[in-house]
Protein backbone atom coordinates (compact mmCIF):
# COMPACT_ATOMS: atom_id res chain seq x y z
CA UNK A 1 0.00 0.00 0.00
CA UNK A 2 2.88 2.23 0.74
CA UNK A 3 4.48 1.40 -2.53
CA UNK A 4 1.35 2.15 -4.44
CA UNK A 5 1.07 5.55 -2.76
CA UNK A 6 4.68 6.20 -3.55
CA UNK A 7 3.97 5.33 -7.11
CA UNK A 8 1.00 7.62 -7.29
CA UNK A 9 2.90 10.73 -6.16
CA UNK A 10 6.15 11.41 -7.88
CA UNK A 11 8.56 14.05 -6.63
CA UNK A 12 8.34 16.06 -9.75
CA UNK A 13 4.58 16.01 -9.58
CA UNK A 14 4.41 17.55 -6.11
CA UNK A 15 2.68 20.92 -6.27
CA UNK A 16 0.62 19.88 -9.27
CA UNK A 17 -2.99 18.72 -9.36
CA UNK A 18 -4.06 15.41 -7.90
CA UNK A 19 -4.05 12.63 -10.49
CA UNK A 20 -5.98 9.41 -9.99
CA UNK A 21 -4.27 6.55 -11.84
CA UNK A 22 -6.88 3.86 -11.22
CA UNK A 23 -10.68 3.57 -11.23
CA UNK A 24 -10.64 2.29 -7.68
CA UNK A 25 -8.90 5.39 -6.57
CA UNK A 26 -11.49 7.48 -8.33
CA UNK A 27 -14.32 5.53 -6.77
CA UNK A 28 -12.77 5.79 -3.33
CA UNK A 29 -12.12 9.46 -3.74
CA UNK A 30 -15.66 10.12 -4.89
CA UNK A 31 -17.02 8.14 -1.96
CA UNK A 32 -14.88 10.14 0.43
CA UNK A 33 -15.97 13.35 -1.20
CA UNK A 34 -19.60 12.35 -0.83
CA UNK A 35 -19.09 11.46 2.80
CA UNK A 36 -17.29 14.71 3.44
CA UNK A 37 -20.00 16.74 1.65
CA UNK A 38 -22.72 14.92 3.61
CA UNK A 39 -20.89 15.52 6.87
CA UNK A 40 -20.37 19.16 5.95
CA UNK A 41 -24.06 19.57 5.13
CA UNK A 42 -24.96 17.89 8.43
CA UNK A 43 -22.54 20.19 10.24
CA UNK A 44 -24.08 23.21 8.52
CA UNK A 45 -27.55 21.99 9.36
CA UNK A 46 -26.47 21.44 12.96
CA UNK A 47 -24.98 24.92 13.06
CA UNK A 48 -28.21 26.38 11.73
CA UNK A 49 -30.21 24.40 14.28
CA UNK A 50 -27.91 25.56 17.04
CA UNK A 51 -28.26 29.14 15.83
CA UNK A 52 -32.05 28.81 15.81
CA UNK A 53 -31.94 27.35 19.30
CA UNK A 54 -29.74 30.22 20.44
CA UNK A 55 -32.20 32.71 18.96
CA UNK A 56 -35.11 30.92 20.65
CA UNK A 57 -33.17 30.90 23.91
CA UNK A 58 -32.53 34.62 23.58
CA UNK A 59 -36.22 35.28 22.84
CA UNK A 60 -37.20 33.11 25.80
CA UNK A 61 -34.75 34.98 27.99
CA UNK A 62 -36.20 38.31 26.87
CA UNK A 63 -39.71 37.05 27.51
CA UNK A 64 -38.64 35.82 30.92
CA UNK A 65 -37.18 39.22 31.76
CA UNK A 66 -40.34 40.89 30.50
CA UNK A 67 -42.52 38.58 32.57
CA UNK A 68 -40.34 39.17 35.60
CA UNK A 69 -40.63 42.95 35.13
CA UNK A 70 -44.40 42.67 34.67
CA UNK A 71 -44.62 40.55 37.80
CA UNK A 72 -42.67 43.21 39.70
CA UNK A 73 -44.98 45.91 38.36
CA UNK A 74 -48.05 43.88 39.32
CA UNK A 75 -46.72 43.40 42.84
CA UNK A 76 -46.00 47.13 43.14
CA UNK A 77 -49.47 47.94 41.78
CA UNK A 78 -51.13 45.58 44.25
CA UNK A 79 -49.12 47.09 47.12
CA UNK A 80 -50.02 50.62 46.01
CA UNK A 81 -53.67 49.60 45.74
CA UNK A 82 -53.66 48.25 49.27
CA UNK A 83 -51.91 51.35 50.61
CA UNK A 84 -54.27 53.61 48.67
CA UNK A 85 -57.32 51.76 49.97
CA UNK A 86 -56.03 52.00 53.54
CA UNK A 87 -55.30 55.71 53.12
CA UNK A 88 -58.70 56.26 51.53
CA UNK A 89 -60.48 54.54 54.40
CA UNK A 90 -58.55 56.62 56.94
CA UNK A 91 -59.40 59.79 55.04
CA UNK A 92 -63.03 58.71 54.91
CA UNK A 93 -63.18 58.17 58.67
CA UNK A 94 -61.41 61.49 59.30
CA UNK A 95 -63.89 63.30 57.05
CA UNK A 96 -66.78 61.64 58.88
CA UNK A 97 -65.44 62.76 62.26
CA UNK A 98 -64.87 66.30 60.96
CA UNK A 99 -68.36 66.33 59.51
CA UNK A 100 -69.80 65.31 62.87
CA UNK A 101 -67.80 68.02 64.68
CA UNK A 102 -68.89 70.66 62.18
CA UNK A 103 -72.51 69.60 62.61
CA UNK A 104 -72.27 69.89 66.37
CA UNK A 105 -70.58 73.30 66.15
CA UNK A 106 -73.13 74.52 63.62
CA UNK A 107 -76.02 73.33 65.79
CA UNK A 108 -74.53 75.03 68.86
CA UNK A 109 -73.93 78.30 67.00
CA UNK A 110 -77.47 78.29 65.62
CA UNK A 111 -78.89 77.74 69.09
CA UNK A 112 -76.76 80.60 70.44
CA UNK A 113 -77.81 82.77 67.52
CA UNK A 114 -81.49 82.11 68.25
CA UNK A 115 -80.94 82.87 71.95
CA UNK A 116 -79.11 86.13 71.23
CA UNK A 117 -81.74 87.12 68.67
CA UNK A 118 -84.48 86.51 71.23
CA UNK A 119 -82.65 88.71 73.76
CA UNK A 120 -82.19 91.47 71.19
CA UNK A 121 -85.87 91.26 70.20
CA UNK A 122 -86.89 91.49 73.87
CA UNK A 123 -84.63 94.53 74.37
CA UNK A 124 -86.02 96.19 71.23
CA UNK A 125 -89.59 95.51 72.34
CA UNK A 126 -88.90 96.96 75.79
CA UNK A 127 -87.18 99.96 74.19
CA UNK A 128 -90.20 100.51 71.93
CA UNK A 129 -92.51 100.36 74.93
CA UNK A 130 -90.40 102.91 76.77
CA UNK A 131 -90.36 105.11 73.68
CA UNK A 132 -94.16 105.03 73.49
CA UNK A 133 -94.50 106.03 77.12
CA UNK A 134 -91.92 108.81 76.71
CA UNK A 135 -93.79 110.12 73.67
CA UNK A 136 -97.03 110.03 75.67
CA UNK A 137 -95.40 111.96 78.52
CA UNK A 138 -93.98 114.49 76.08
CA UNK A 139 -97.45 115.03 74.63
CA UNK A 140 -98.79 115.54 78.16
CA UNK A 141 -96.02 118.05 78.93
CA UNK A 142 -96.68 119.94 75.70
CA UNK A 143 -100.42 120.05 76.48
CA UNK A 144 -99.74 121.33 79.98
CA UNK A 145 -97.30 123.94 78.68
CA UNK A 146 -99.86 125.22 76.17
CA UNK A 147 -102.54 125.36 78.86
CA UNK A 148 -100.23 127.18 81.28
CA UNK A 149 -99.27 129.67 78.59
CA UNK A 150 -102.94 130.28 77.92
CA UNK A 151 -103.66 130.64 81.62
CA UNK A 152 -100.81 133.12 82.05
CA UNK A 153 -102.01 135.15 79.08
CA UNK A 154 -105.45 135.36 80.64
CA UNK A 155 -104.00 136.04 84.11
CA UNK A 156 -102.28 139.19 82.84
CA UNK A 157 -105.68 140.62 81.99
CA UNK A 158 -107.20 139.79 85.38
CA UNK A 159 -106.84 142.01 88.49
CA UNK A 160 -107.58 140.02 91.62
CA UNK A 161 -108.28 141.97 94.75
CA UNK A 162 -105.12 140.72 96.44
CA UNK A 163 -103.01 141.78 93.45
CA UNK A 164 -104.59 145.27 93.18
CA UNK A 165 -102.39 146.70 95.90
CA UNK A 166 -99.11 144.92 96.37
CA UNK A 167 -98.45 146.82 99.59
CA UNK A 168 -101.39 144.94 101.19
CA UNK A 169 -99.47 141.71 100.62
CA UNK A 170 -95.76 142.54 100.85
CA UNK A 171 -94.57 138.94 100.65
CA UNK A 172 -96.59 138.05 97.59
CA UNK A 173 -95.86 141.41 95.98
CA UNK A 174 -92.10 141.08 96.43
CA UNK A 175 -92.15 137.46 95.26
CA UNK A 176 -94.26 138.40 92.25
CA UNK A 177 -91.91 141.29 91.35
CA UNK A 178 -88.82 139.09 91.69
CA UNK A 179 -90.39 136.26 89.68
CA UNK A 180 -91.58 138.66 86.97
CA UNK A 181 -88.13 140.26 86.76
CA UNK A 182 -86.23 136.96 86.45
CA UNK A 183 -88.59 134.79 84.38
CA UNK A 184 -89.81 135.27 80.85
CA UNK A 185 -93.31 134.06 79.93
CA UNK A 186 -91.97 131.08 77.93
CA UNK A 187 -89.54 130.08 80.70
CA UNK A 188 -92.25 130.47 83.28
CA UNK A 189 -94.56 128.32 81.18
CA UNK A 190 -91.97 125.57 80.87
CA UNK A 191 -91.12 125.52 84.58
CA UNK A 192 -94.71 125.66 85.69
CA UNK A 193 -95.48 122.90 83.20
CA UNK A 194 -92.91 120.76 84.95
CA UNK A 195 -94.59 121.58 88.27
CA UNK A 196 -98.06 120.65 86.97
CA UNK A 197 -97.11 117.33 85.38
CA UNK A 198 -98.23 115.40 88.46
CA UNK A 199 -101.61 117.12 88.56
CA UNK A 200 -102.25 116.57 84.86
CA UNK A 201 -101.19 112.93 85.14
CA UNK A 202 -103.73 112.57 87.96
CA UNK A 203 -106.43 113.85 85.59
CA UNK A 204 -105.24 111.74 82.62
CA UNK A 205 -104.39 108.51 84.51
CA UNK A 206 -106.52 107.80 87.57
CA UNK A 207 -104.20 105.02 88.75
CA UNK A 208 -101.30 107.44 89.21
CA UNK A 209 -97.99 107.75 87.42
CA UNK A 210 -95.94 106.76 90.44
CA UNK A 211 -97.27 103.20 90.44
CA UNK A 212 -96.87 103.05 86.66
CA UNK A 213 -93.23 104.14 86.86
CA UNK A 214 -92.59 101.60 89.61
CA UNK A 215 -94.22 98.92 87.47
CA UNK A 216 -92.08 99.89 84.46
CA UNK A 217 -88.94 99.92 86.60
CA UNK A 218 -89.71 96.46 88.00
CA UNK A 219 -90.44 95.20 84.47
CA UNK A 220 -87.16 96.68 83.29
CA UNK A 221 -85.26 94.85 86.05
CA UNK A 222 -87.05 91.59 85.28
CA UNK A 223 -86.48 91.67 81.54
CA UNK A 224 -82.96 93.13 81.72
CA UNK A 225 -80.49 90.63 80.14
CA UNK A 226 -76.94 90.12 81.24
CA UNK A 227 -74.53 92.71 79.83
CA UNK A 228 -71.55 90.36 79.73
CA UNK A 229 -71.50 87.25 77.57
CA UNK A 230 -70.46 83.98 79.16
CA UNK A 231 -66.98 83.21 77.73
CA UNK A 232 -67.54 79.46 78.12
CA UNK A 233 -70.92 79.25 76.44
CA UNK A 234 -69.27 79.17 72.98
CA UNK A 235 -67.20 76.10 73.93
CA UNK A 236 -69.98 73.86 75.25
CA UNK A 237 -70.29 70.84 72.91
CA UNK A 238 -73.71 69.78 71.74
CA UNK A 239 -75.04 66.32 72.55
CA UNK A 240 -74.51 63.86 69.66
CA UNK A 241 -77.88 63.12 68.10
CA UNK A 242 -79.48 62.52 64.71
CA UNK A 243 -79.33 65.84 62.92
CA UNK A 244 -81.55 66.72 60.00
CA UNK A 245 -81.65 70.52 59.90
CA UNK A 246 -81.25 73.41 57.53
CA UNK A 247 -77.57 74.27 57.24
CA UNK A 248 -78.15 78.03 56.81
CA UNK A 249 -79.06 80.94 54.67
CA UNK A 250 -75.71 81.15 52.87
CA UNK A 251 -76.17 78.35 50.34
CA UNK A 252 -74.77 75.27 52.06
CA UNK A 253 -76.14 71.73 52.18
CA UNK A 254 -79.64 71.31 53.62
CA UNK A 255 -79.31 67.71 54.72
CA UNK A 256 -77.00 66.63 57.52
CA UNK A 257 -75.78 63.09 58.25
CA UNK A 258 -76.64 60.95 61.22
CA UNK A 259 -73.74 61.73 63.56
CA UNK A 260 -74.53 59.29 66.36
CA UNK A 261 -72.06 56.73 67.68
CA UNK A 262 -74.21 53.88 66.32
CA UNK A 263 -74.12 55.40 62.85
CA UNK A 264 -70.33 55.76 63.02
CA UNK A 265 -70.01 52.06 64.00
CA UNK A 266 -72.31 51.03 61.17
CA UNK A 267 -70.27 53.10 58.72
CA UNK A 268 -67.05 51.41 59.90
CA UNK A 269 -68.49 47.88 59.71
CA UNK A 270 -70.44 48.32 56.47
CA UNK A 271 -68.84 51.11 54.38
CA UNK A 272 -70.77 52.39 51.36
CA UNK A 273 -70.19 50.77 48.01
CA UNK A 274 -68.98 53.84 46.21
CA UNK A 275 -66.49 55.39 48.61
CA UNK A 276 -65.31 57.98 46.12
CA UNK A 277 -68.74 59.56 45.71
CA UNK A 278 -69.34 59.33 49.45
CA UNK A 279 -66.08 61.10 50.31
CA UNK A 280 -66.78 63.78 47.69
CA UNK A 281 -70.24 64.32 49.18
CA UNK A 282 -68.80 64.57 52.69
CA UNK A 283 -66.13 66.98 51.46
CA UNK A 284 -68.74 69.24 49.85
CA UNK A 285 -70.91 69.19 52.96
CA UNK A 286 -67.88 69.87 55.17
CA UNK A 287 -67.04 72.85 52.99
CA UNK A 288 -70.55 74.25 53.44
CA UNK A 289 -70.46 73.61 57.18
CA UNK A 290 -67.06 75.31 57.46
CA UNK A 291 -68.47 78.34 55.66
CA UNK A 292 -71.45 78.40 58.04
CA UNK A 293 -69.10 78.02 61.01
CA UNK A 294 -66.92 80.89 59.78
CA UNK A 295 -70.05 83.02 59.25
CA UNK A 296 -71.34 82.42 62.79
CA UNK A 297 -67.87 83.01 64.24
CA UNK A 298 -67.66 86.32 62.38
CA UNK A 299 -71.09 87.55 63.52
CA UNK A 300 -70.68 86.31 67.09
CA UNK A 301 -68.74 89.39 68.16
CA UNK A 302 -71.17 91.70 66.37
CA UNK A 303 -74.12 89.99 68.09
CA UNK A 304 -72.49 90.36 71.51
CA UNK A 305 -71.72 94.01 70.79
CA UNK A 306 -75.31 94.57 69.64
CA UNK A 307 -76.65 92.94 72.77
CA UNK A 308 -74.40 95.05 74.99
CA UNK A 309 -75.39 98.22 73.12
CA UNK A 310 -79.06 97.34 73.42
CA UNK A 311 -78.64 96.63 77.13
CA UNK A 312 -76.80 99.93 77.57
CA UNK A 313 -79.61 101.76 75.77
CA UNK A 314 -82.22 100.00 77.92
CA UNK A 315 -80.33 100.88 81.11
CA UNK A 316 -79.92 104.45 79.97
CA UNK A 317 -83.62 104.75 79.17
CA UNK A 318 -84.50 103.19 82.52
CA UNK A 319 -82.24 105.62 84.39
CA UNK A 320 -83.68 108.54 82.43
CA UNK A 321 -87.20 107.37 83.25
CA UNK A 322 -86.33 107.04 86.94
CA UNK A 323 -84.80 110.54 86.98
CA UNK A 324 -87.82 111.93 85.16
CA UNK A 325 -90.16 110.27 87.67
CA UNK A 326 -88.19 111.68 90.61
CA UNK A 327 -88.16 115.19 89.11
CA UNK A 328 -91.86 114.91 88.34
CA UNK A 329 -92.71 113.83 91.88
CA UNK A 330 -90.58 116.63 93.32
CA UNK A 331 -92.17 119.22 91.02
CA UNK A 332 -95.66 117.94 91.88
CA UNK A 333 -94.86 118.14 95.59
CA UNK A 334 -93.54 121.70 95.22
CA UNK A 335 -96.64 122.66 93.25
CA UNK A 336 -98.91 121.17 95.91
CA UNK A 337 -97.08 123.03 98.69
CA UNK A 338 -97.22 126.28 96.72
CA UNK A 339 -100.95 125.88 96.10
CA UNK A 340 -101.57 125.15 99.78
CA UNK A 341 -99.52 128.19 100.84
CA UNK A 342 -101.27 130.57 98.41
CA UNK A 343 -104.33 132.52 99.83
CA UNK A 344 -107.73 131.62 98.33
CA UNK A 345 -110.68 133.92 97.72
Amino acid sequence: MGSSSAQLFKPEEIGMGLVLNSPDHVTLFMHDEEIISNFQSQVDLANKHVQMLEEKLKVSSDECEDLRFRLYECENTALNERQGRTTFQRHFYVEQSRHSECQQSNHLLKAQHVHVKAEVDAACAFNAELRREINQHEEIIKTLASKISEYQGEALNLTPHWLGNREDSPTLGAAHDQESATMSPKRCAAEVAADDVKAECDFCAPTGYGSKSEEMESKMHKTRPSTSADPTQWDKPARPAAIDIEVGRRGGSTIALDATAQAMQRAKKDPPKNLTERIEQLTRENGGLRLQLAYHQKIRGAICQLRDDAQFAVDKMGNALVRFTAEEDKAAQDLQEAMEAAPHT
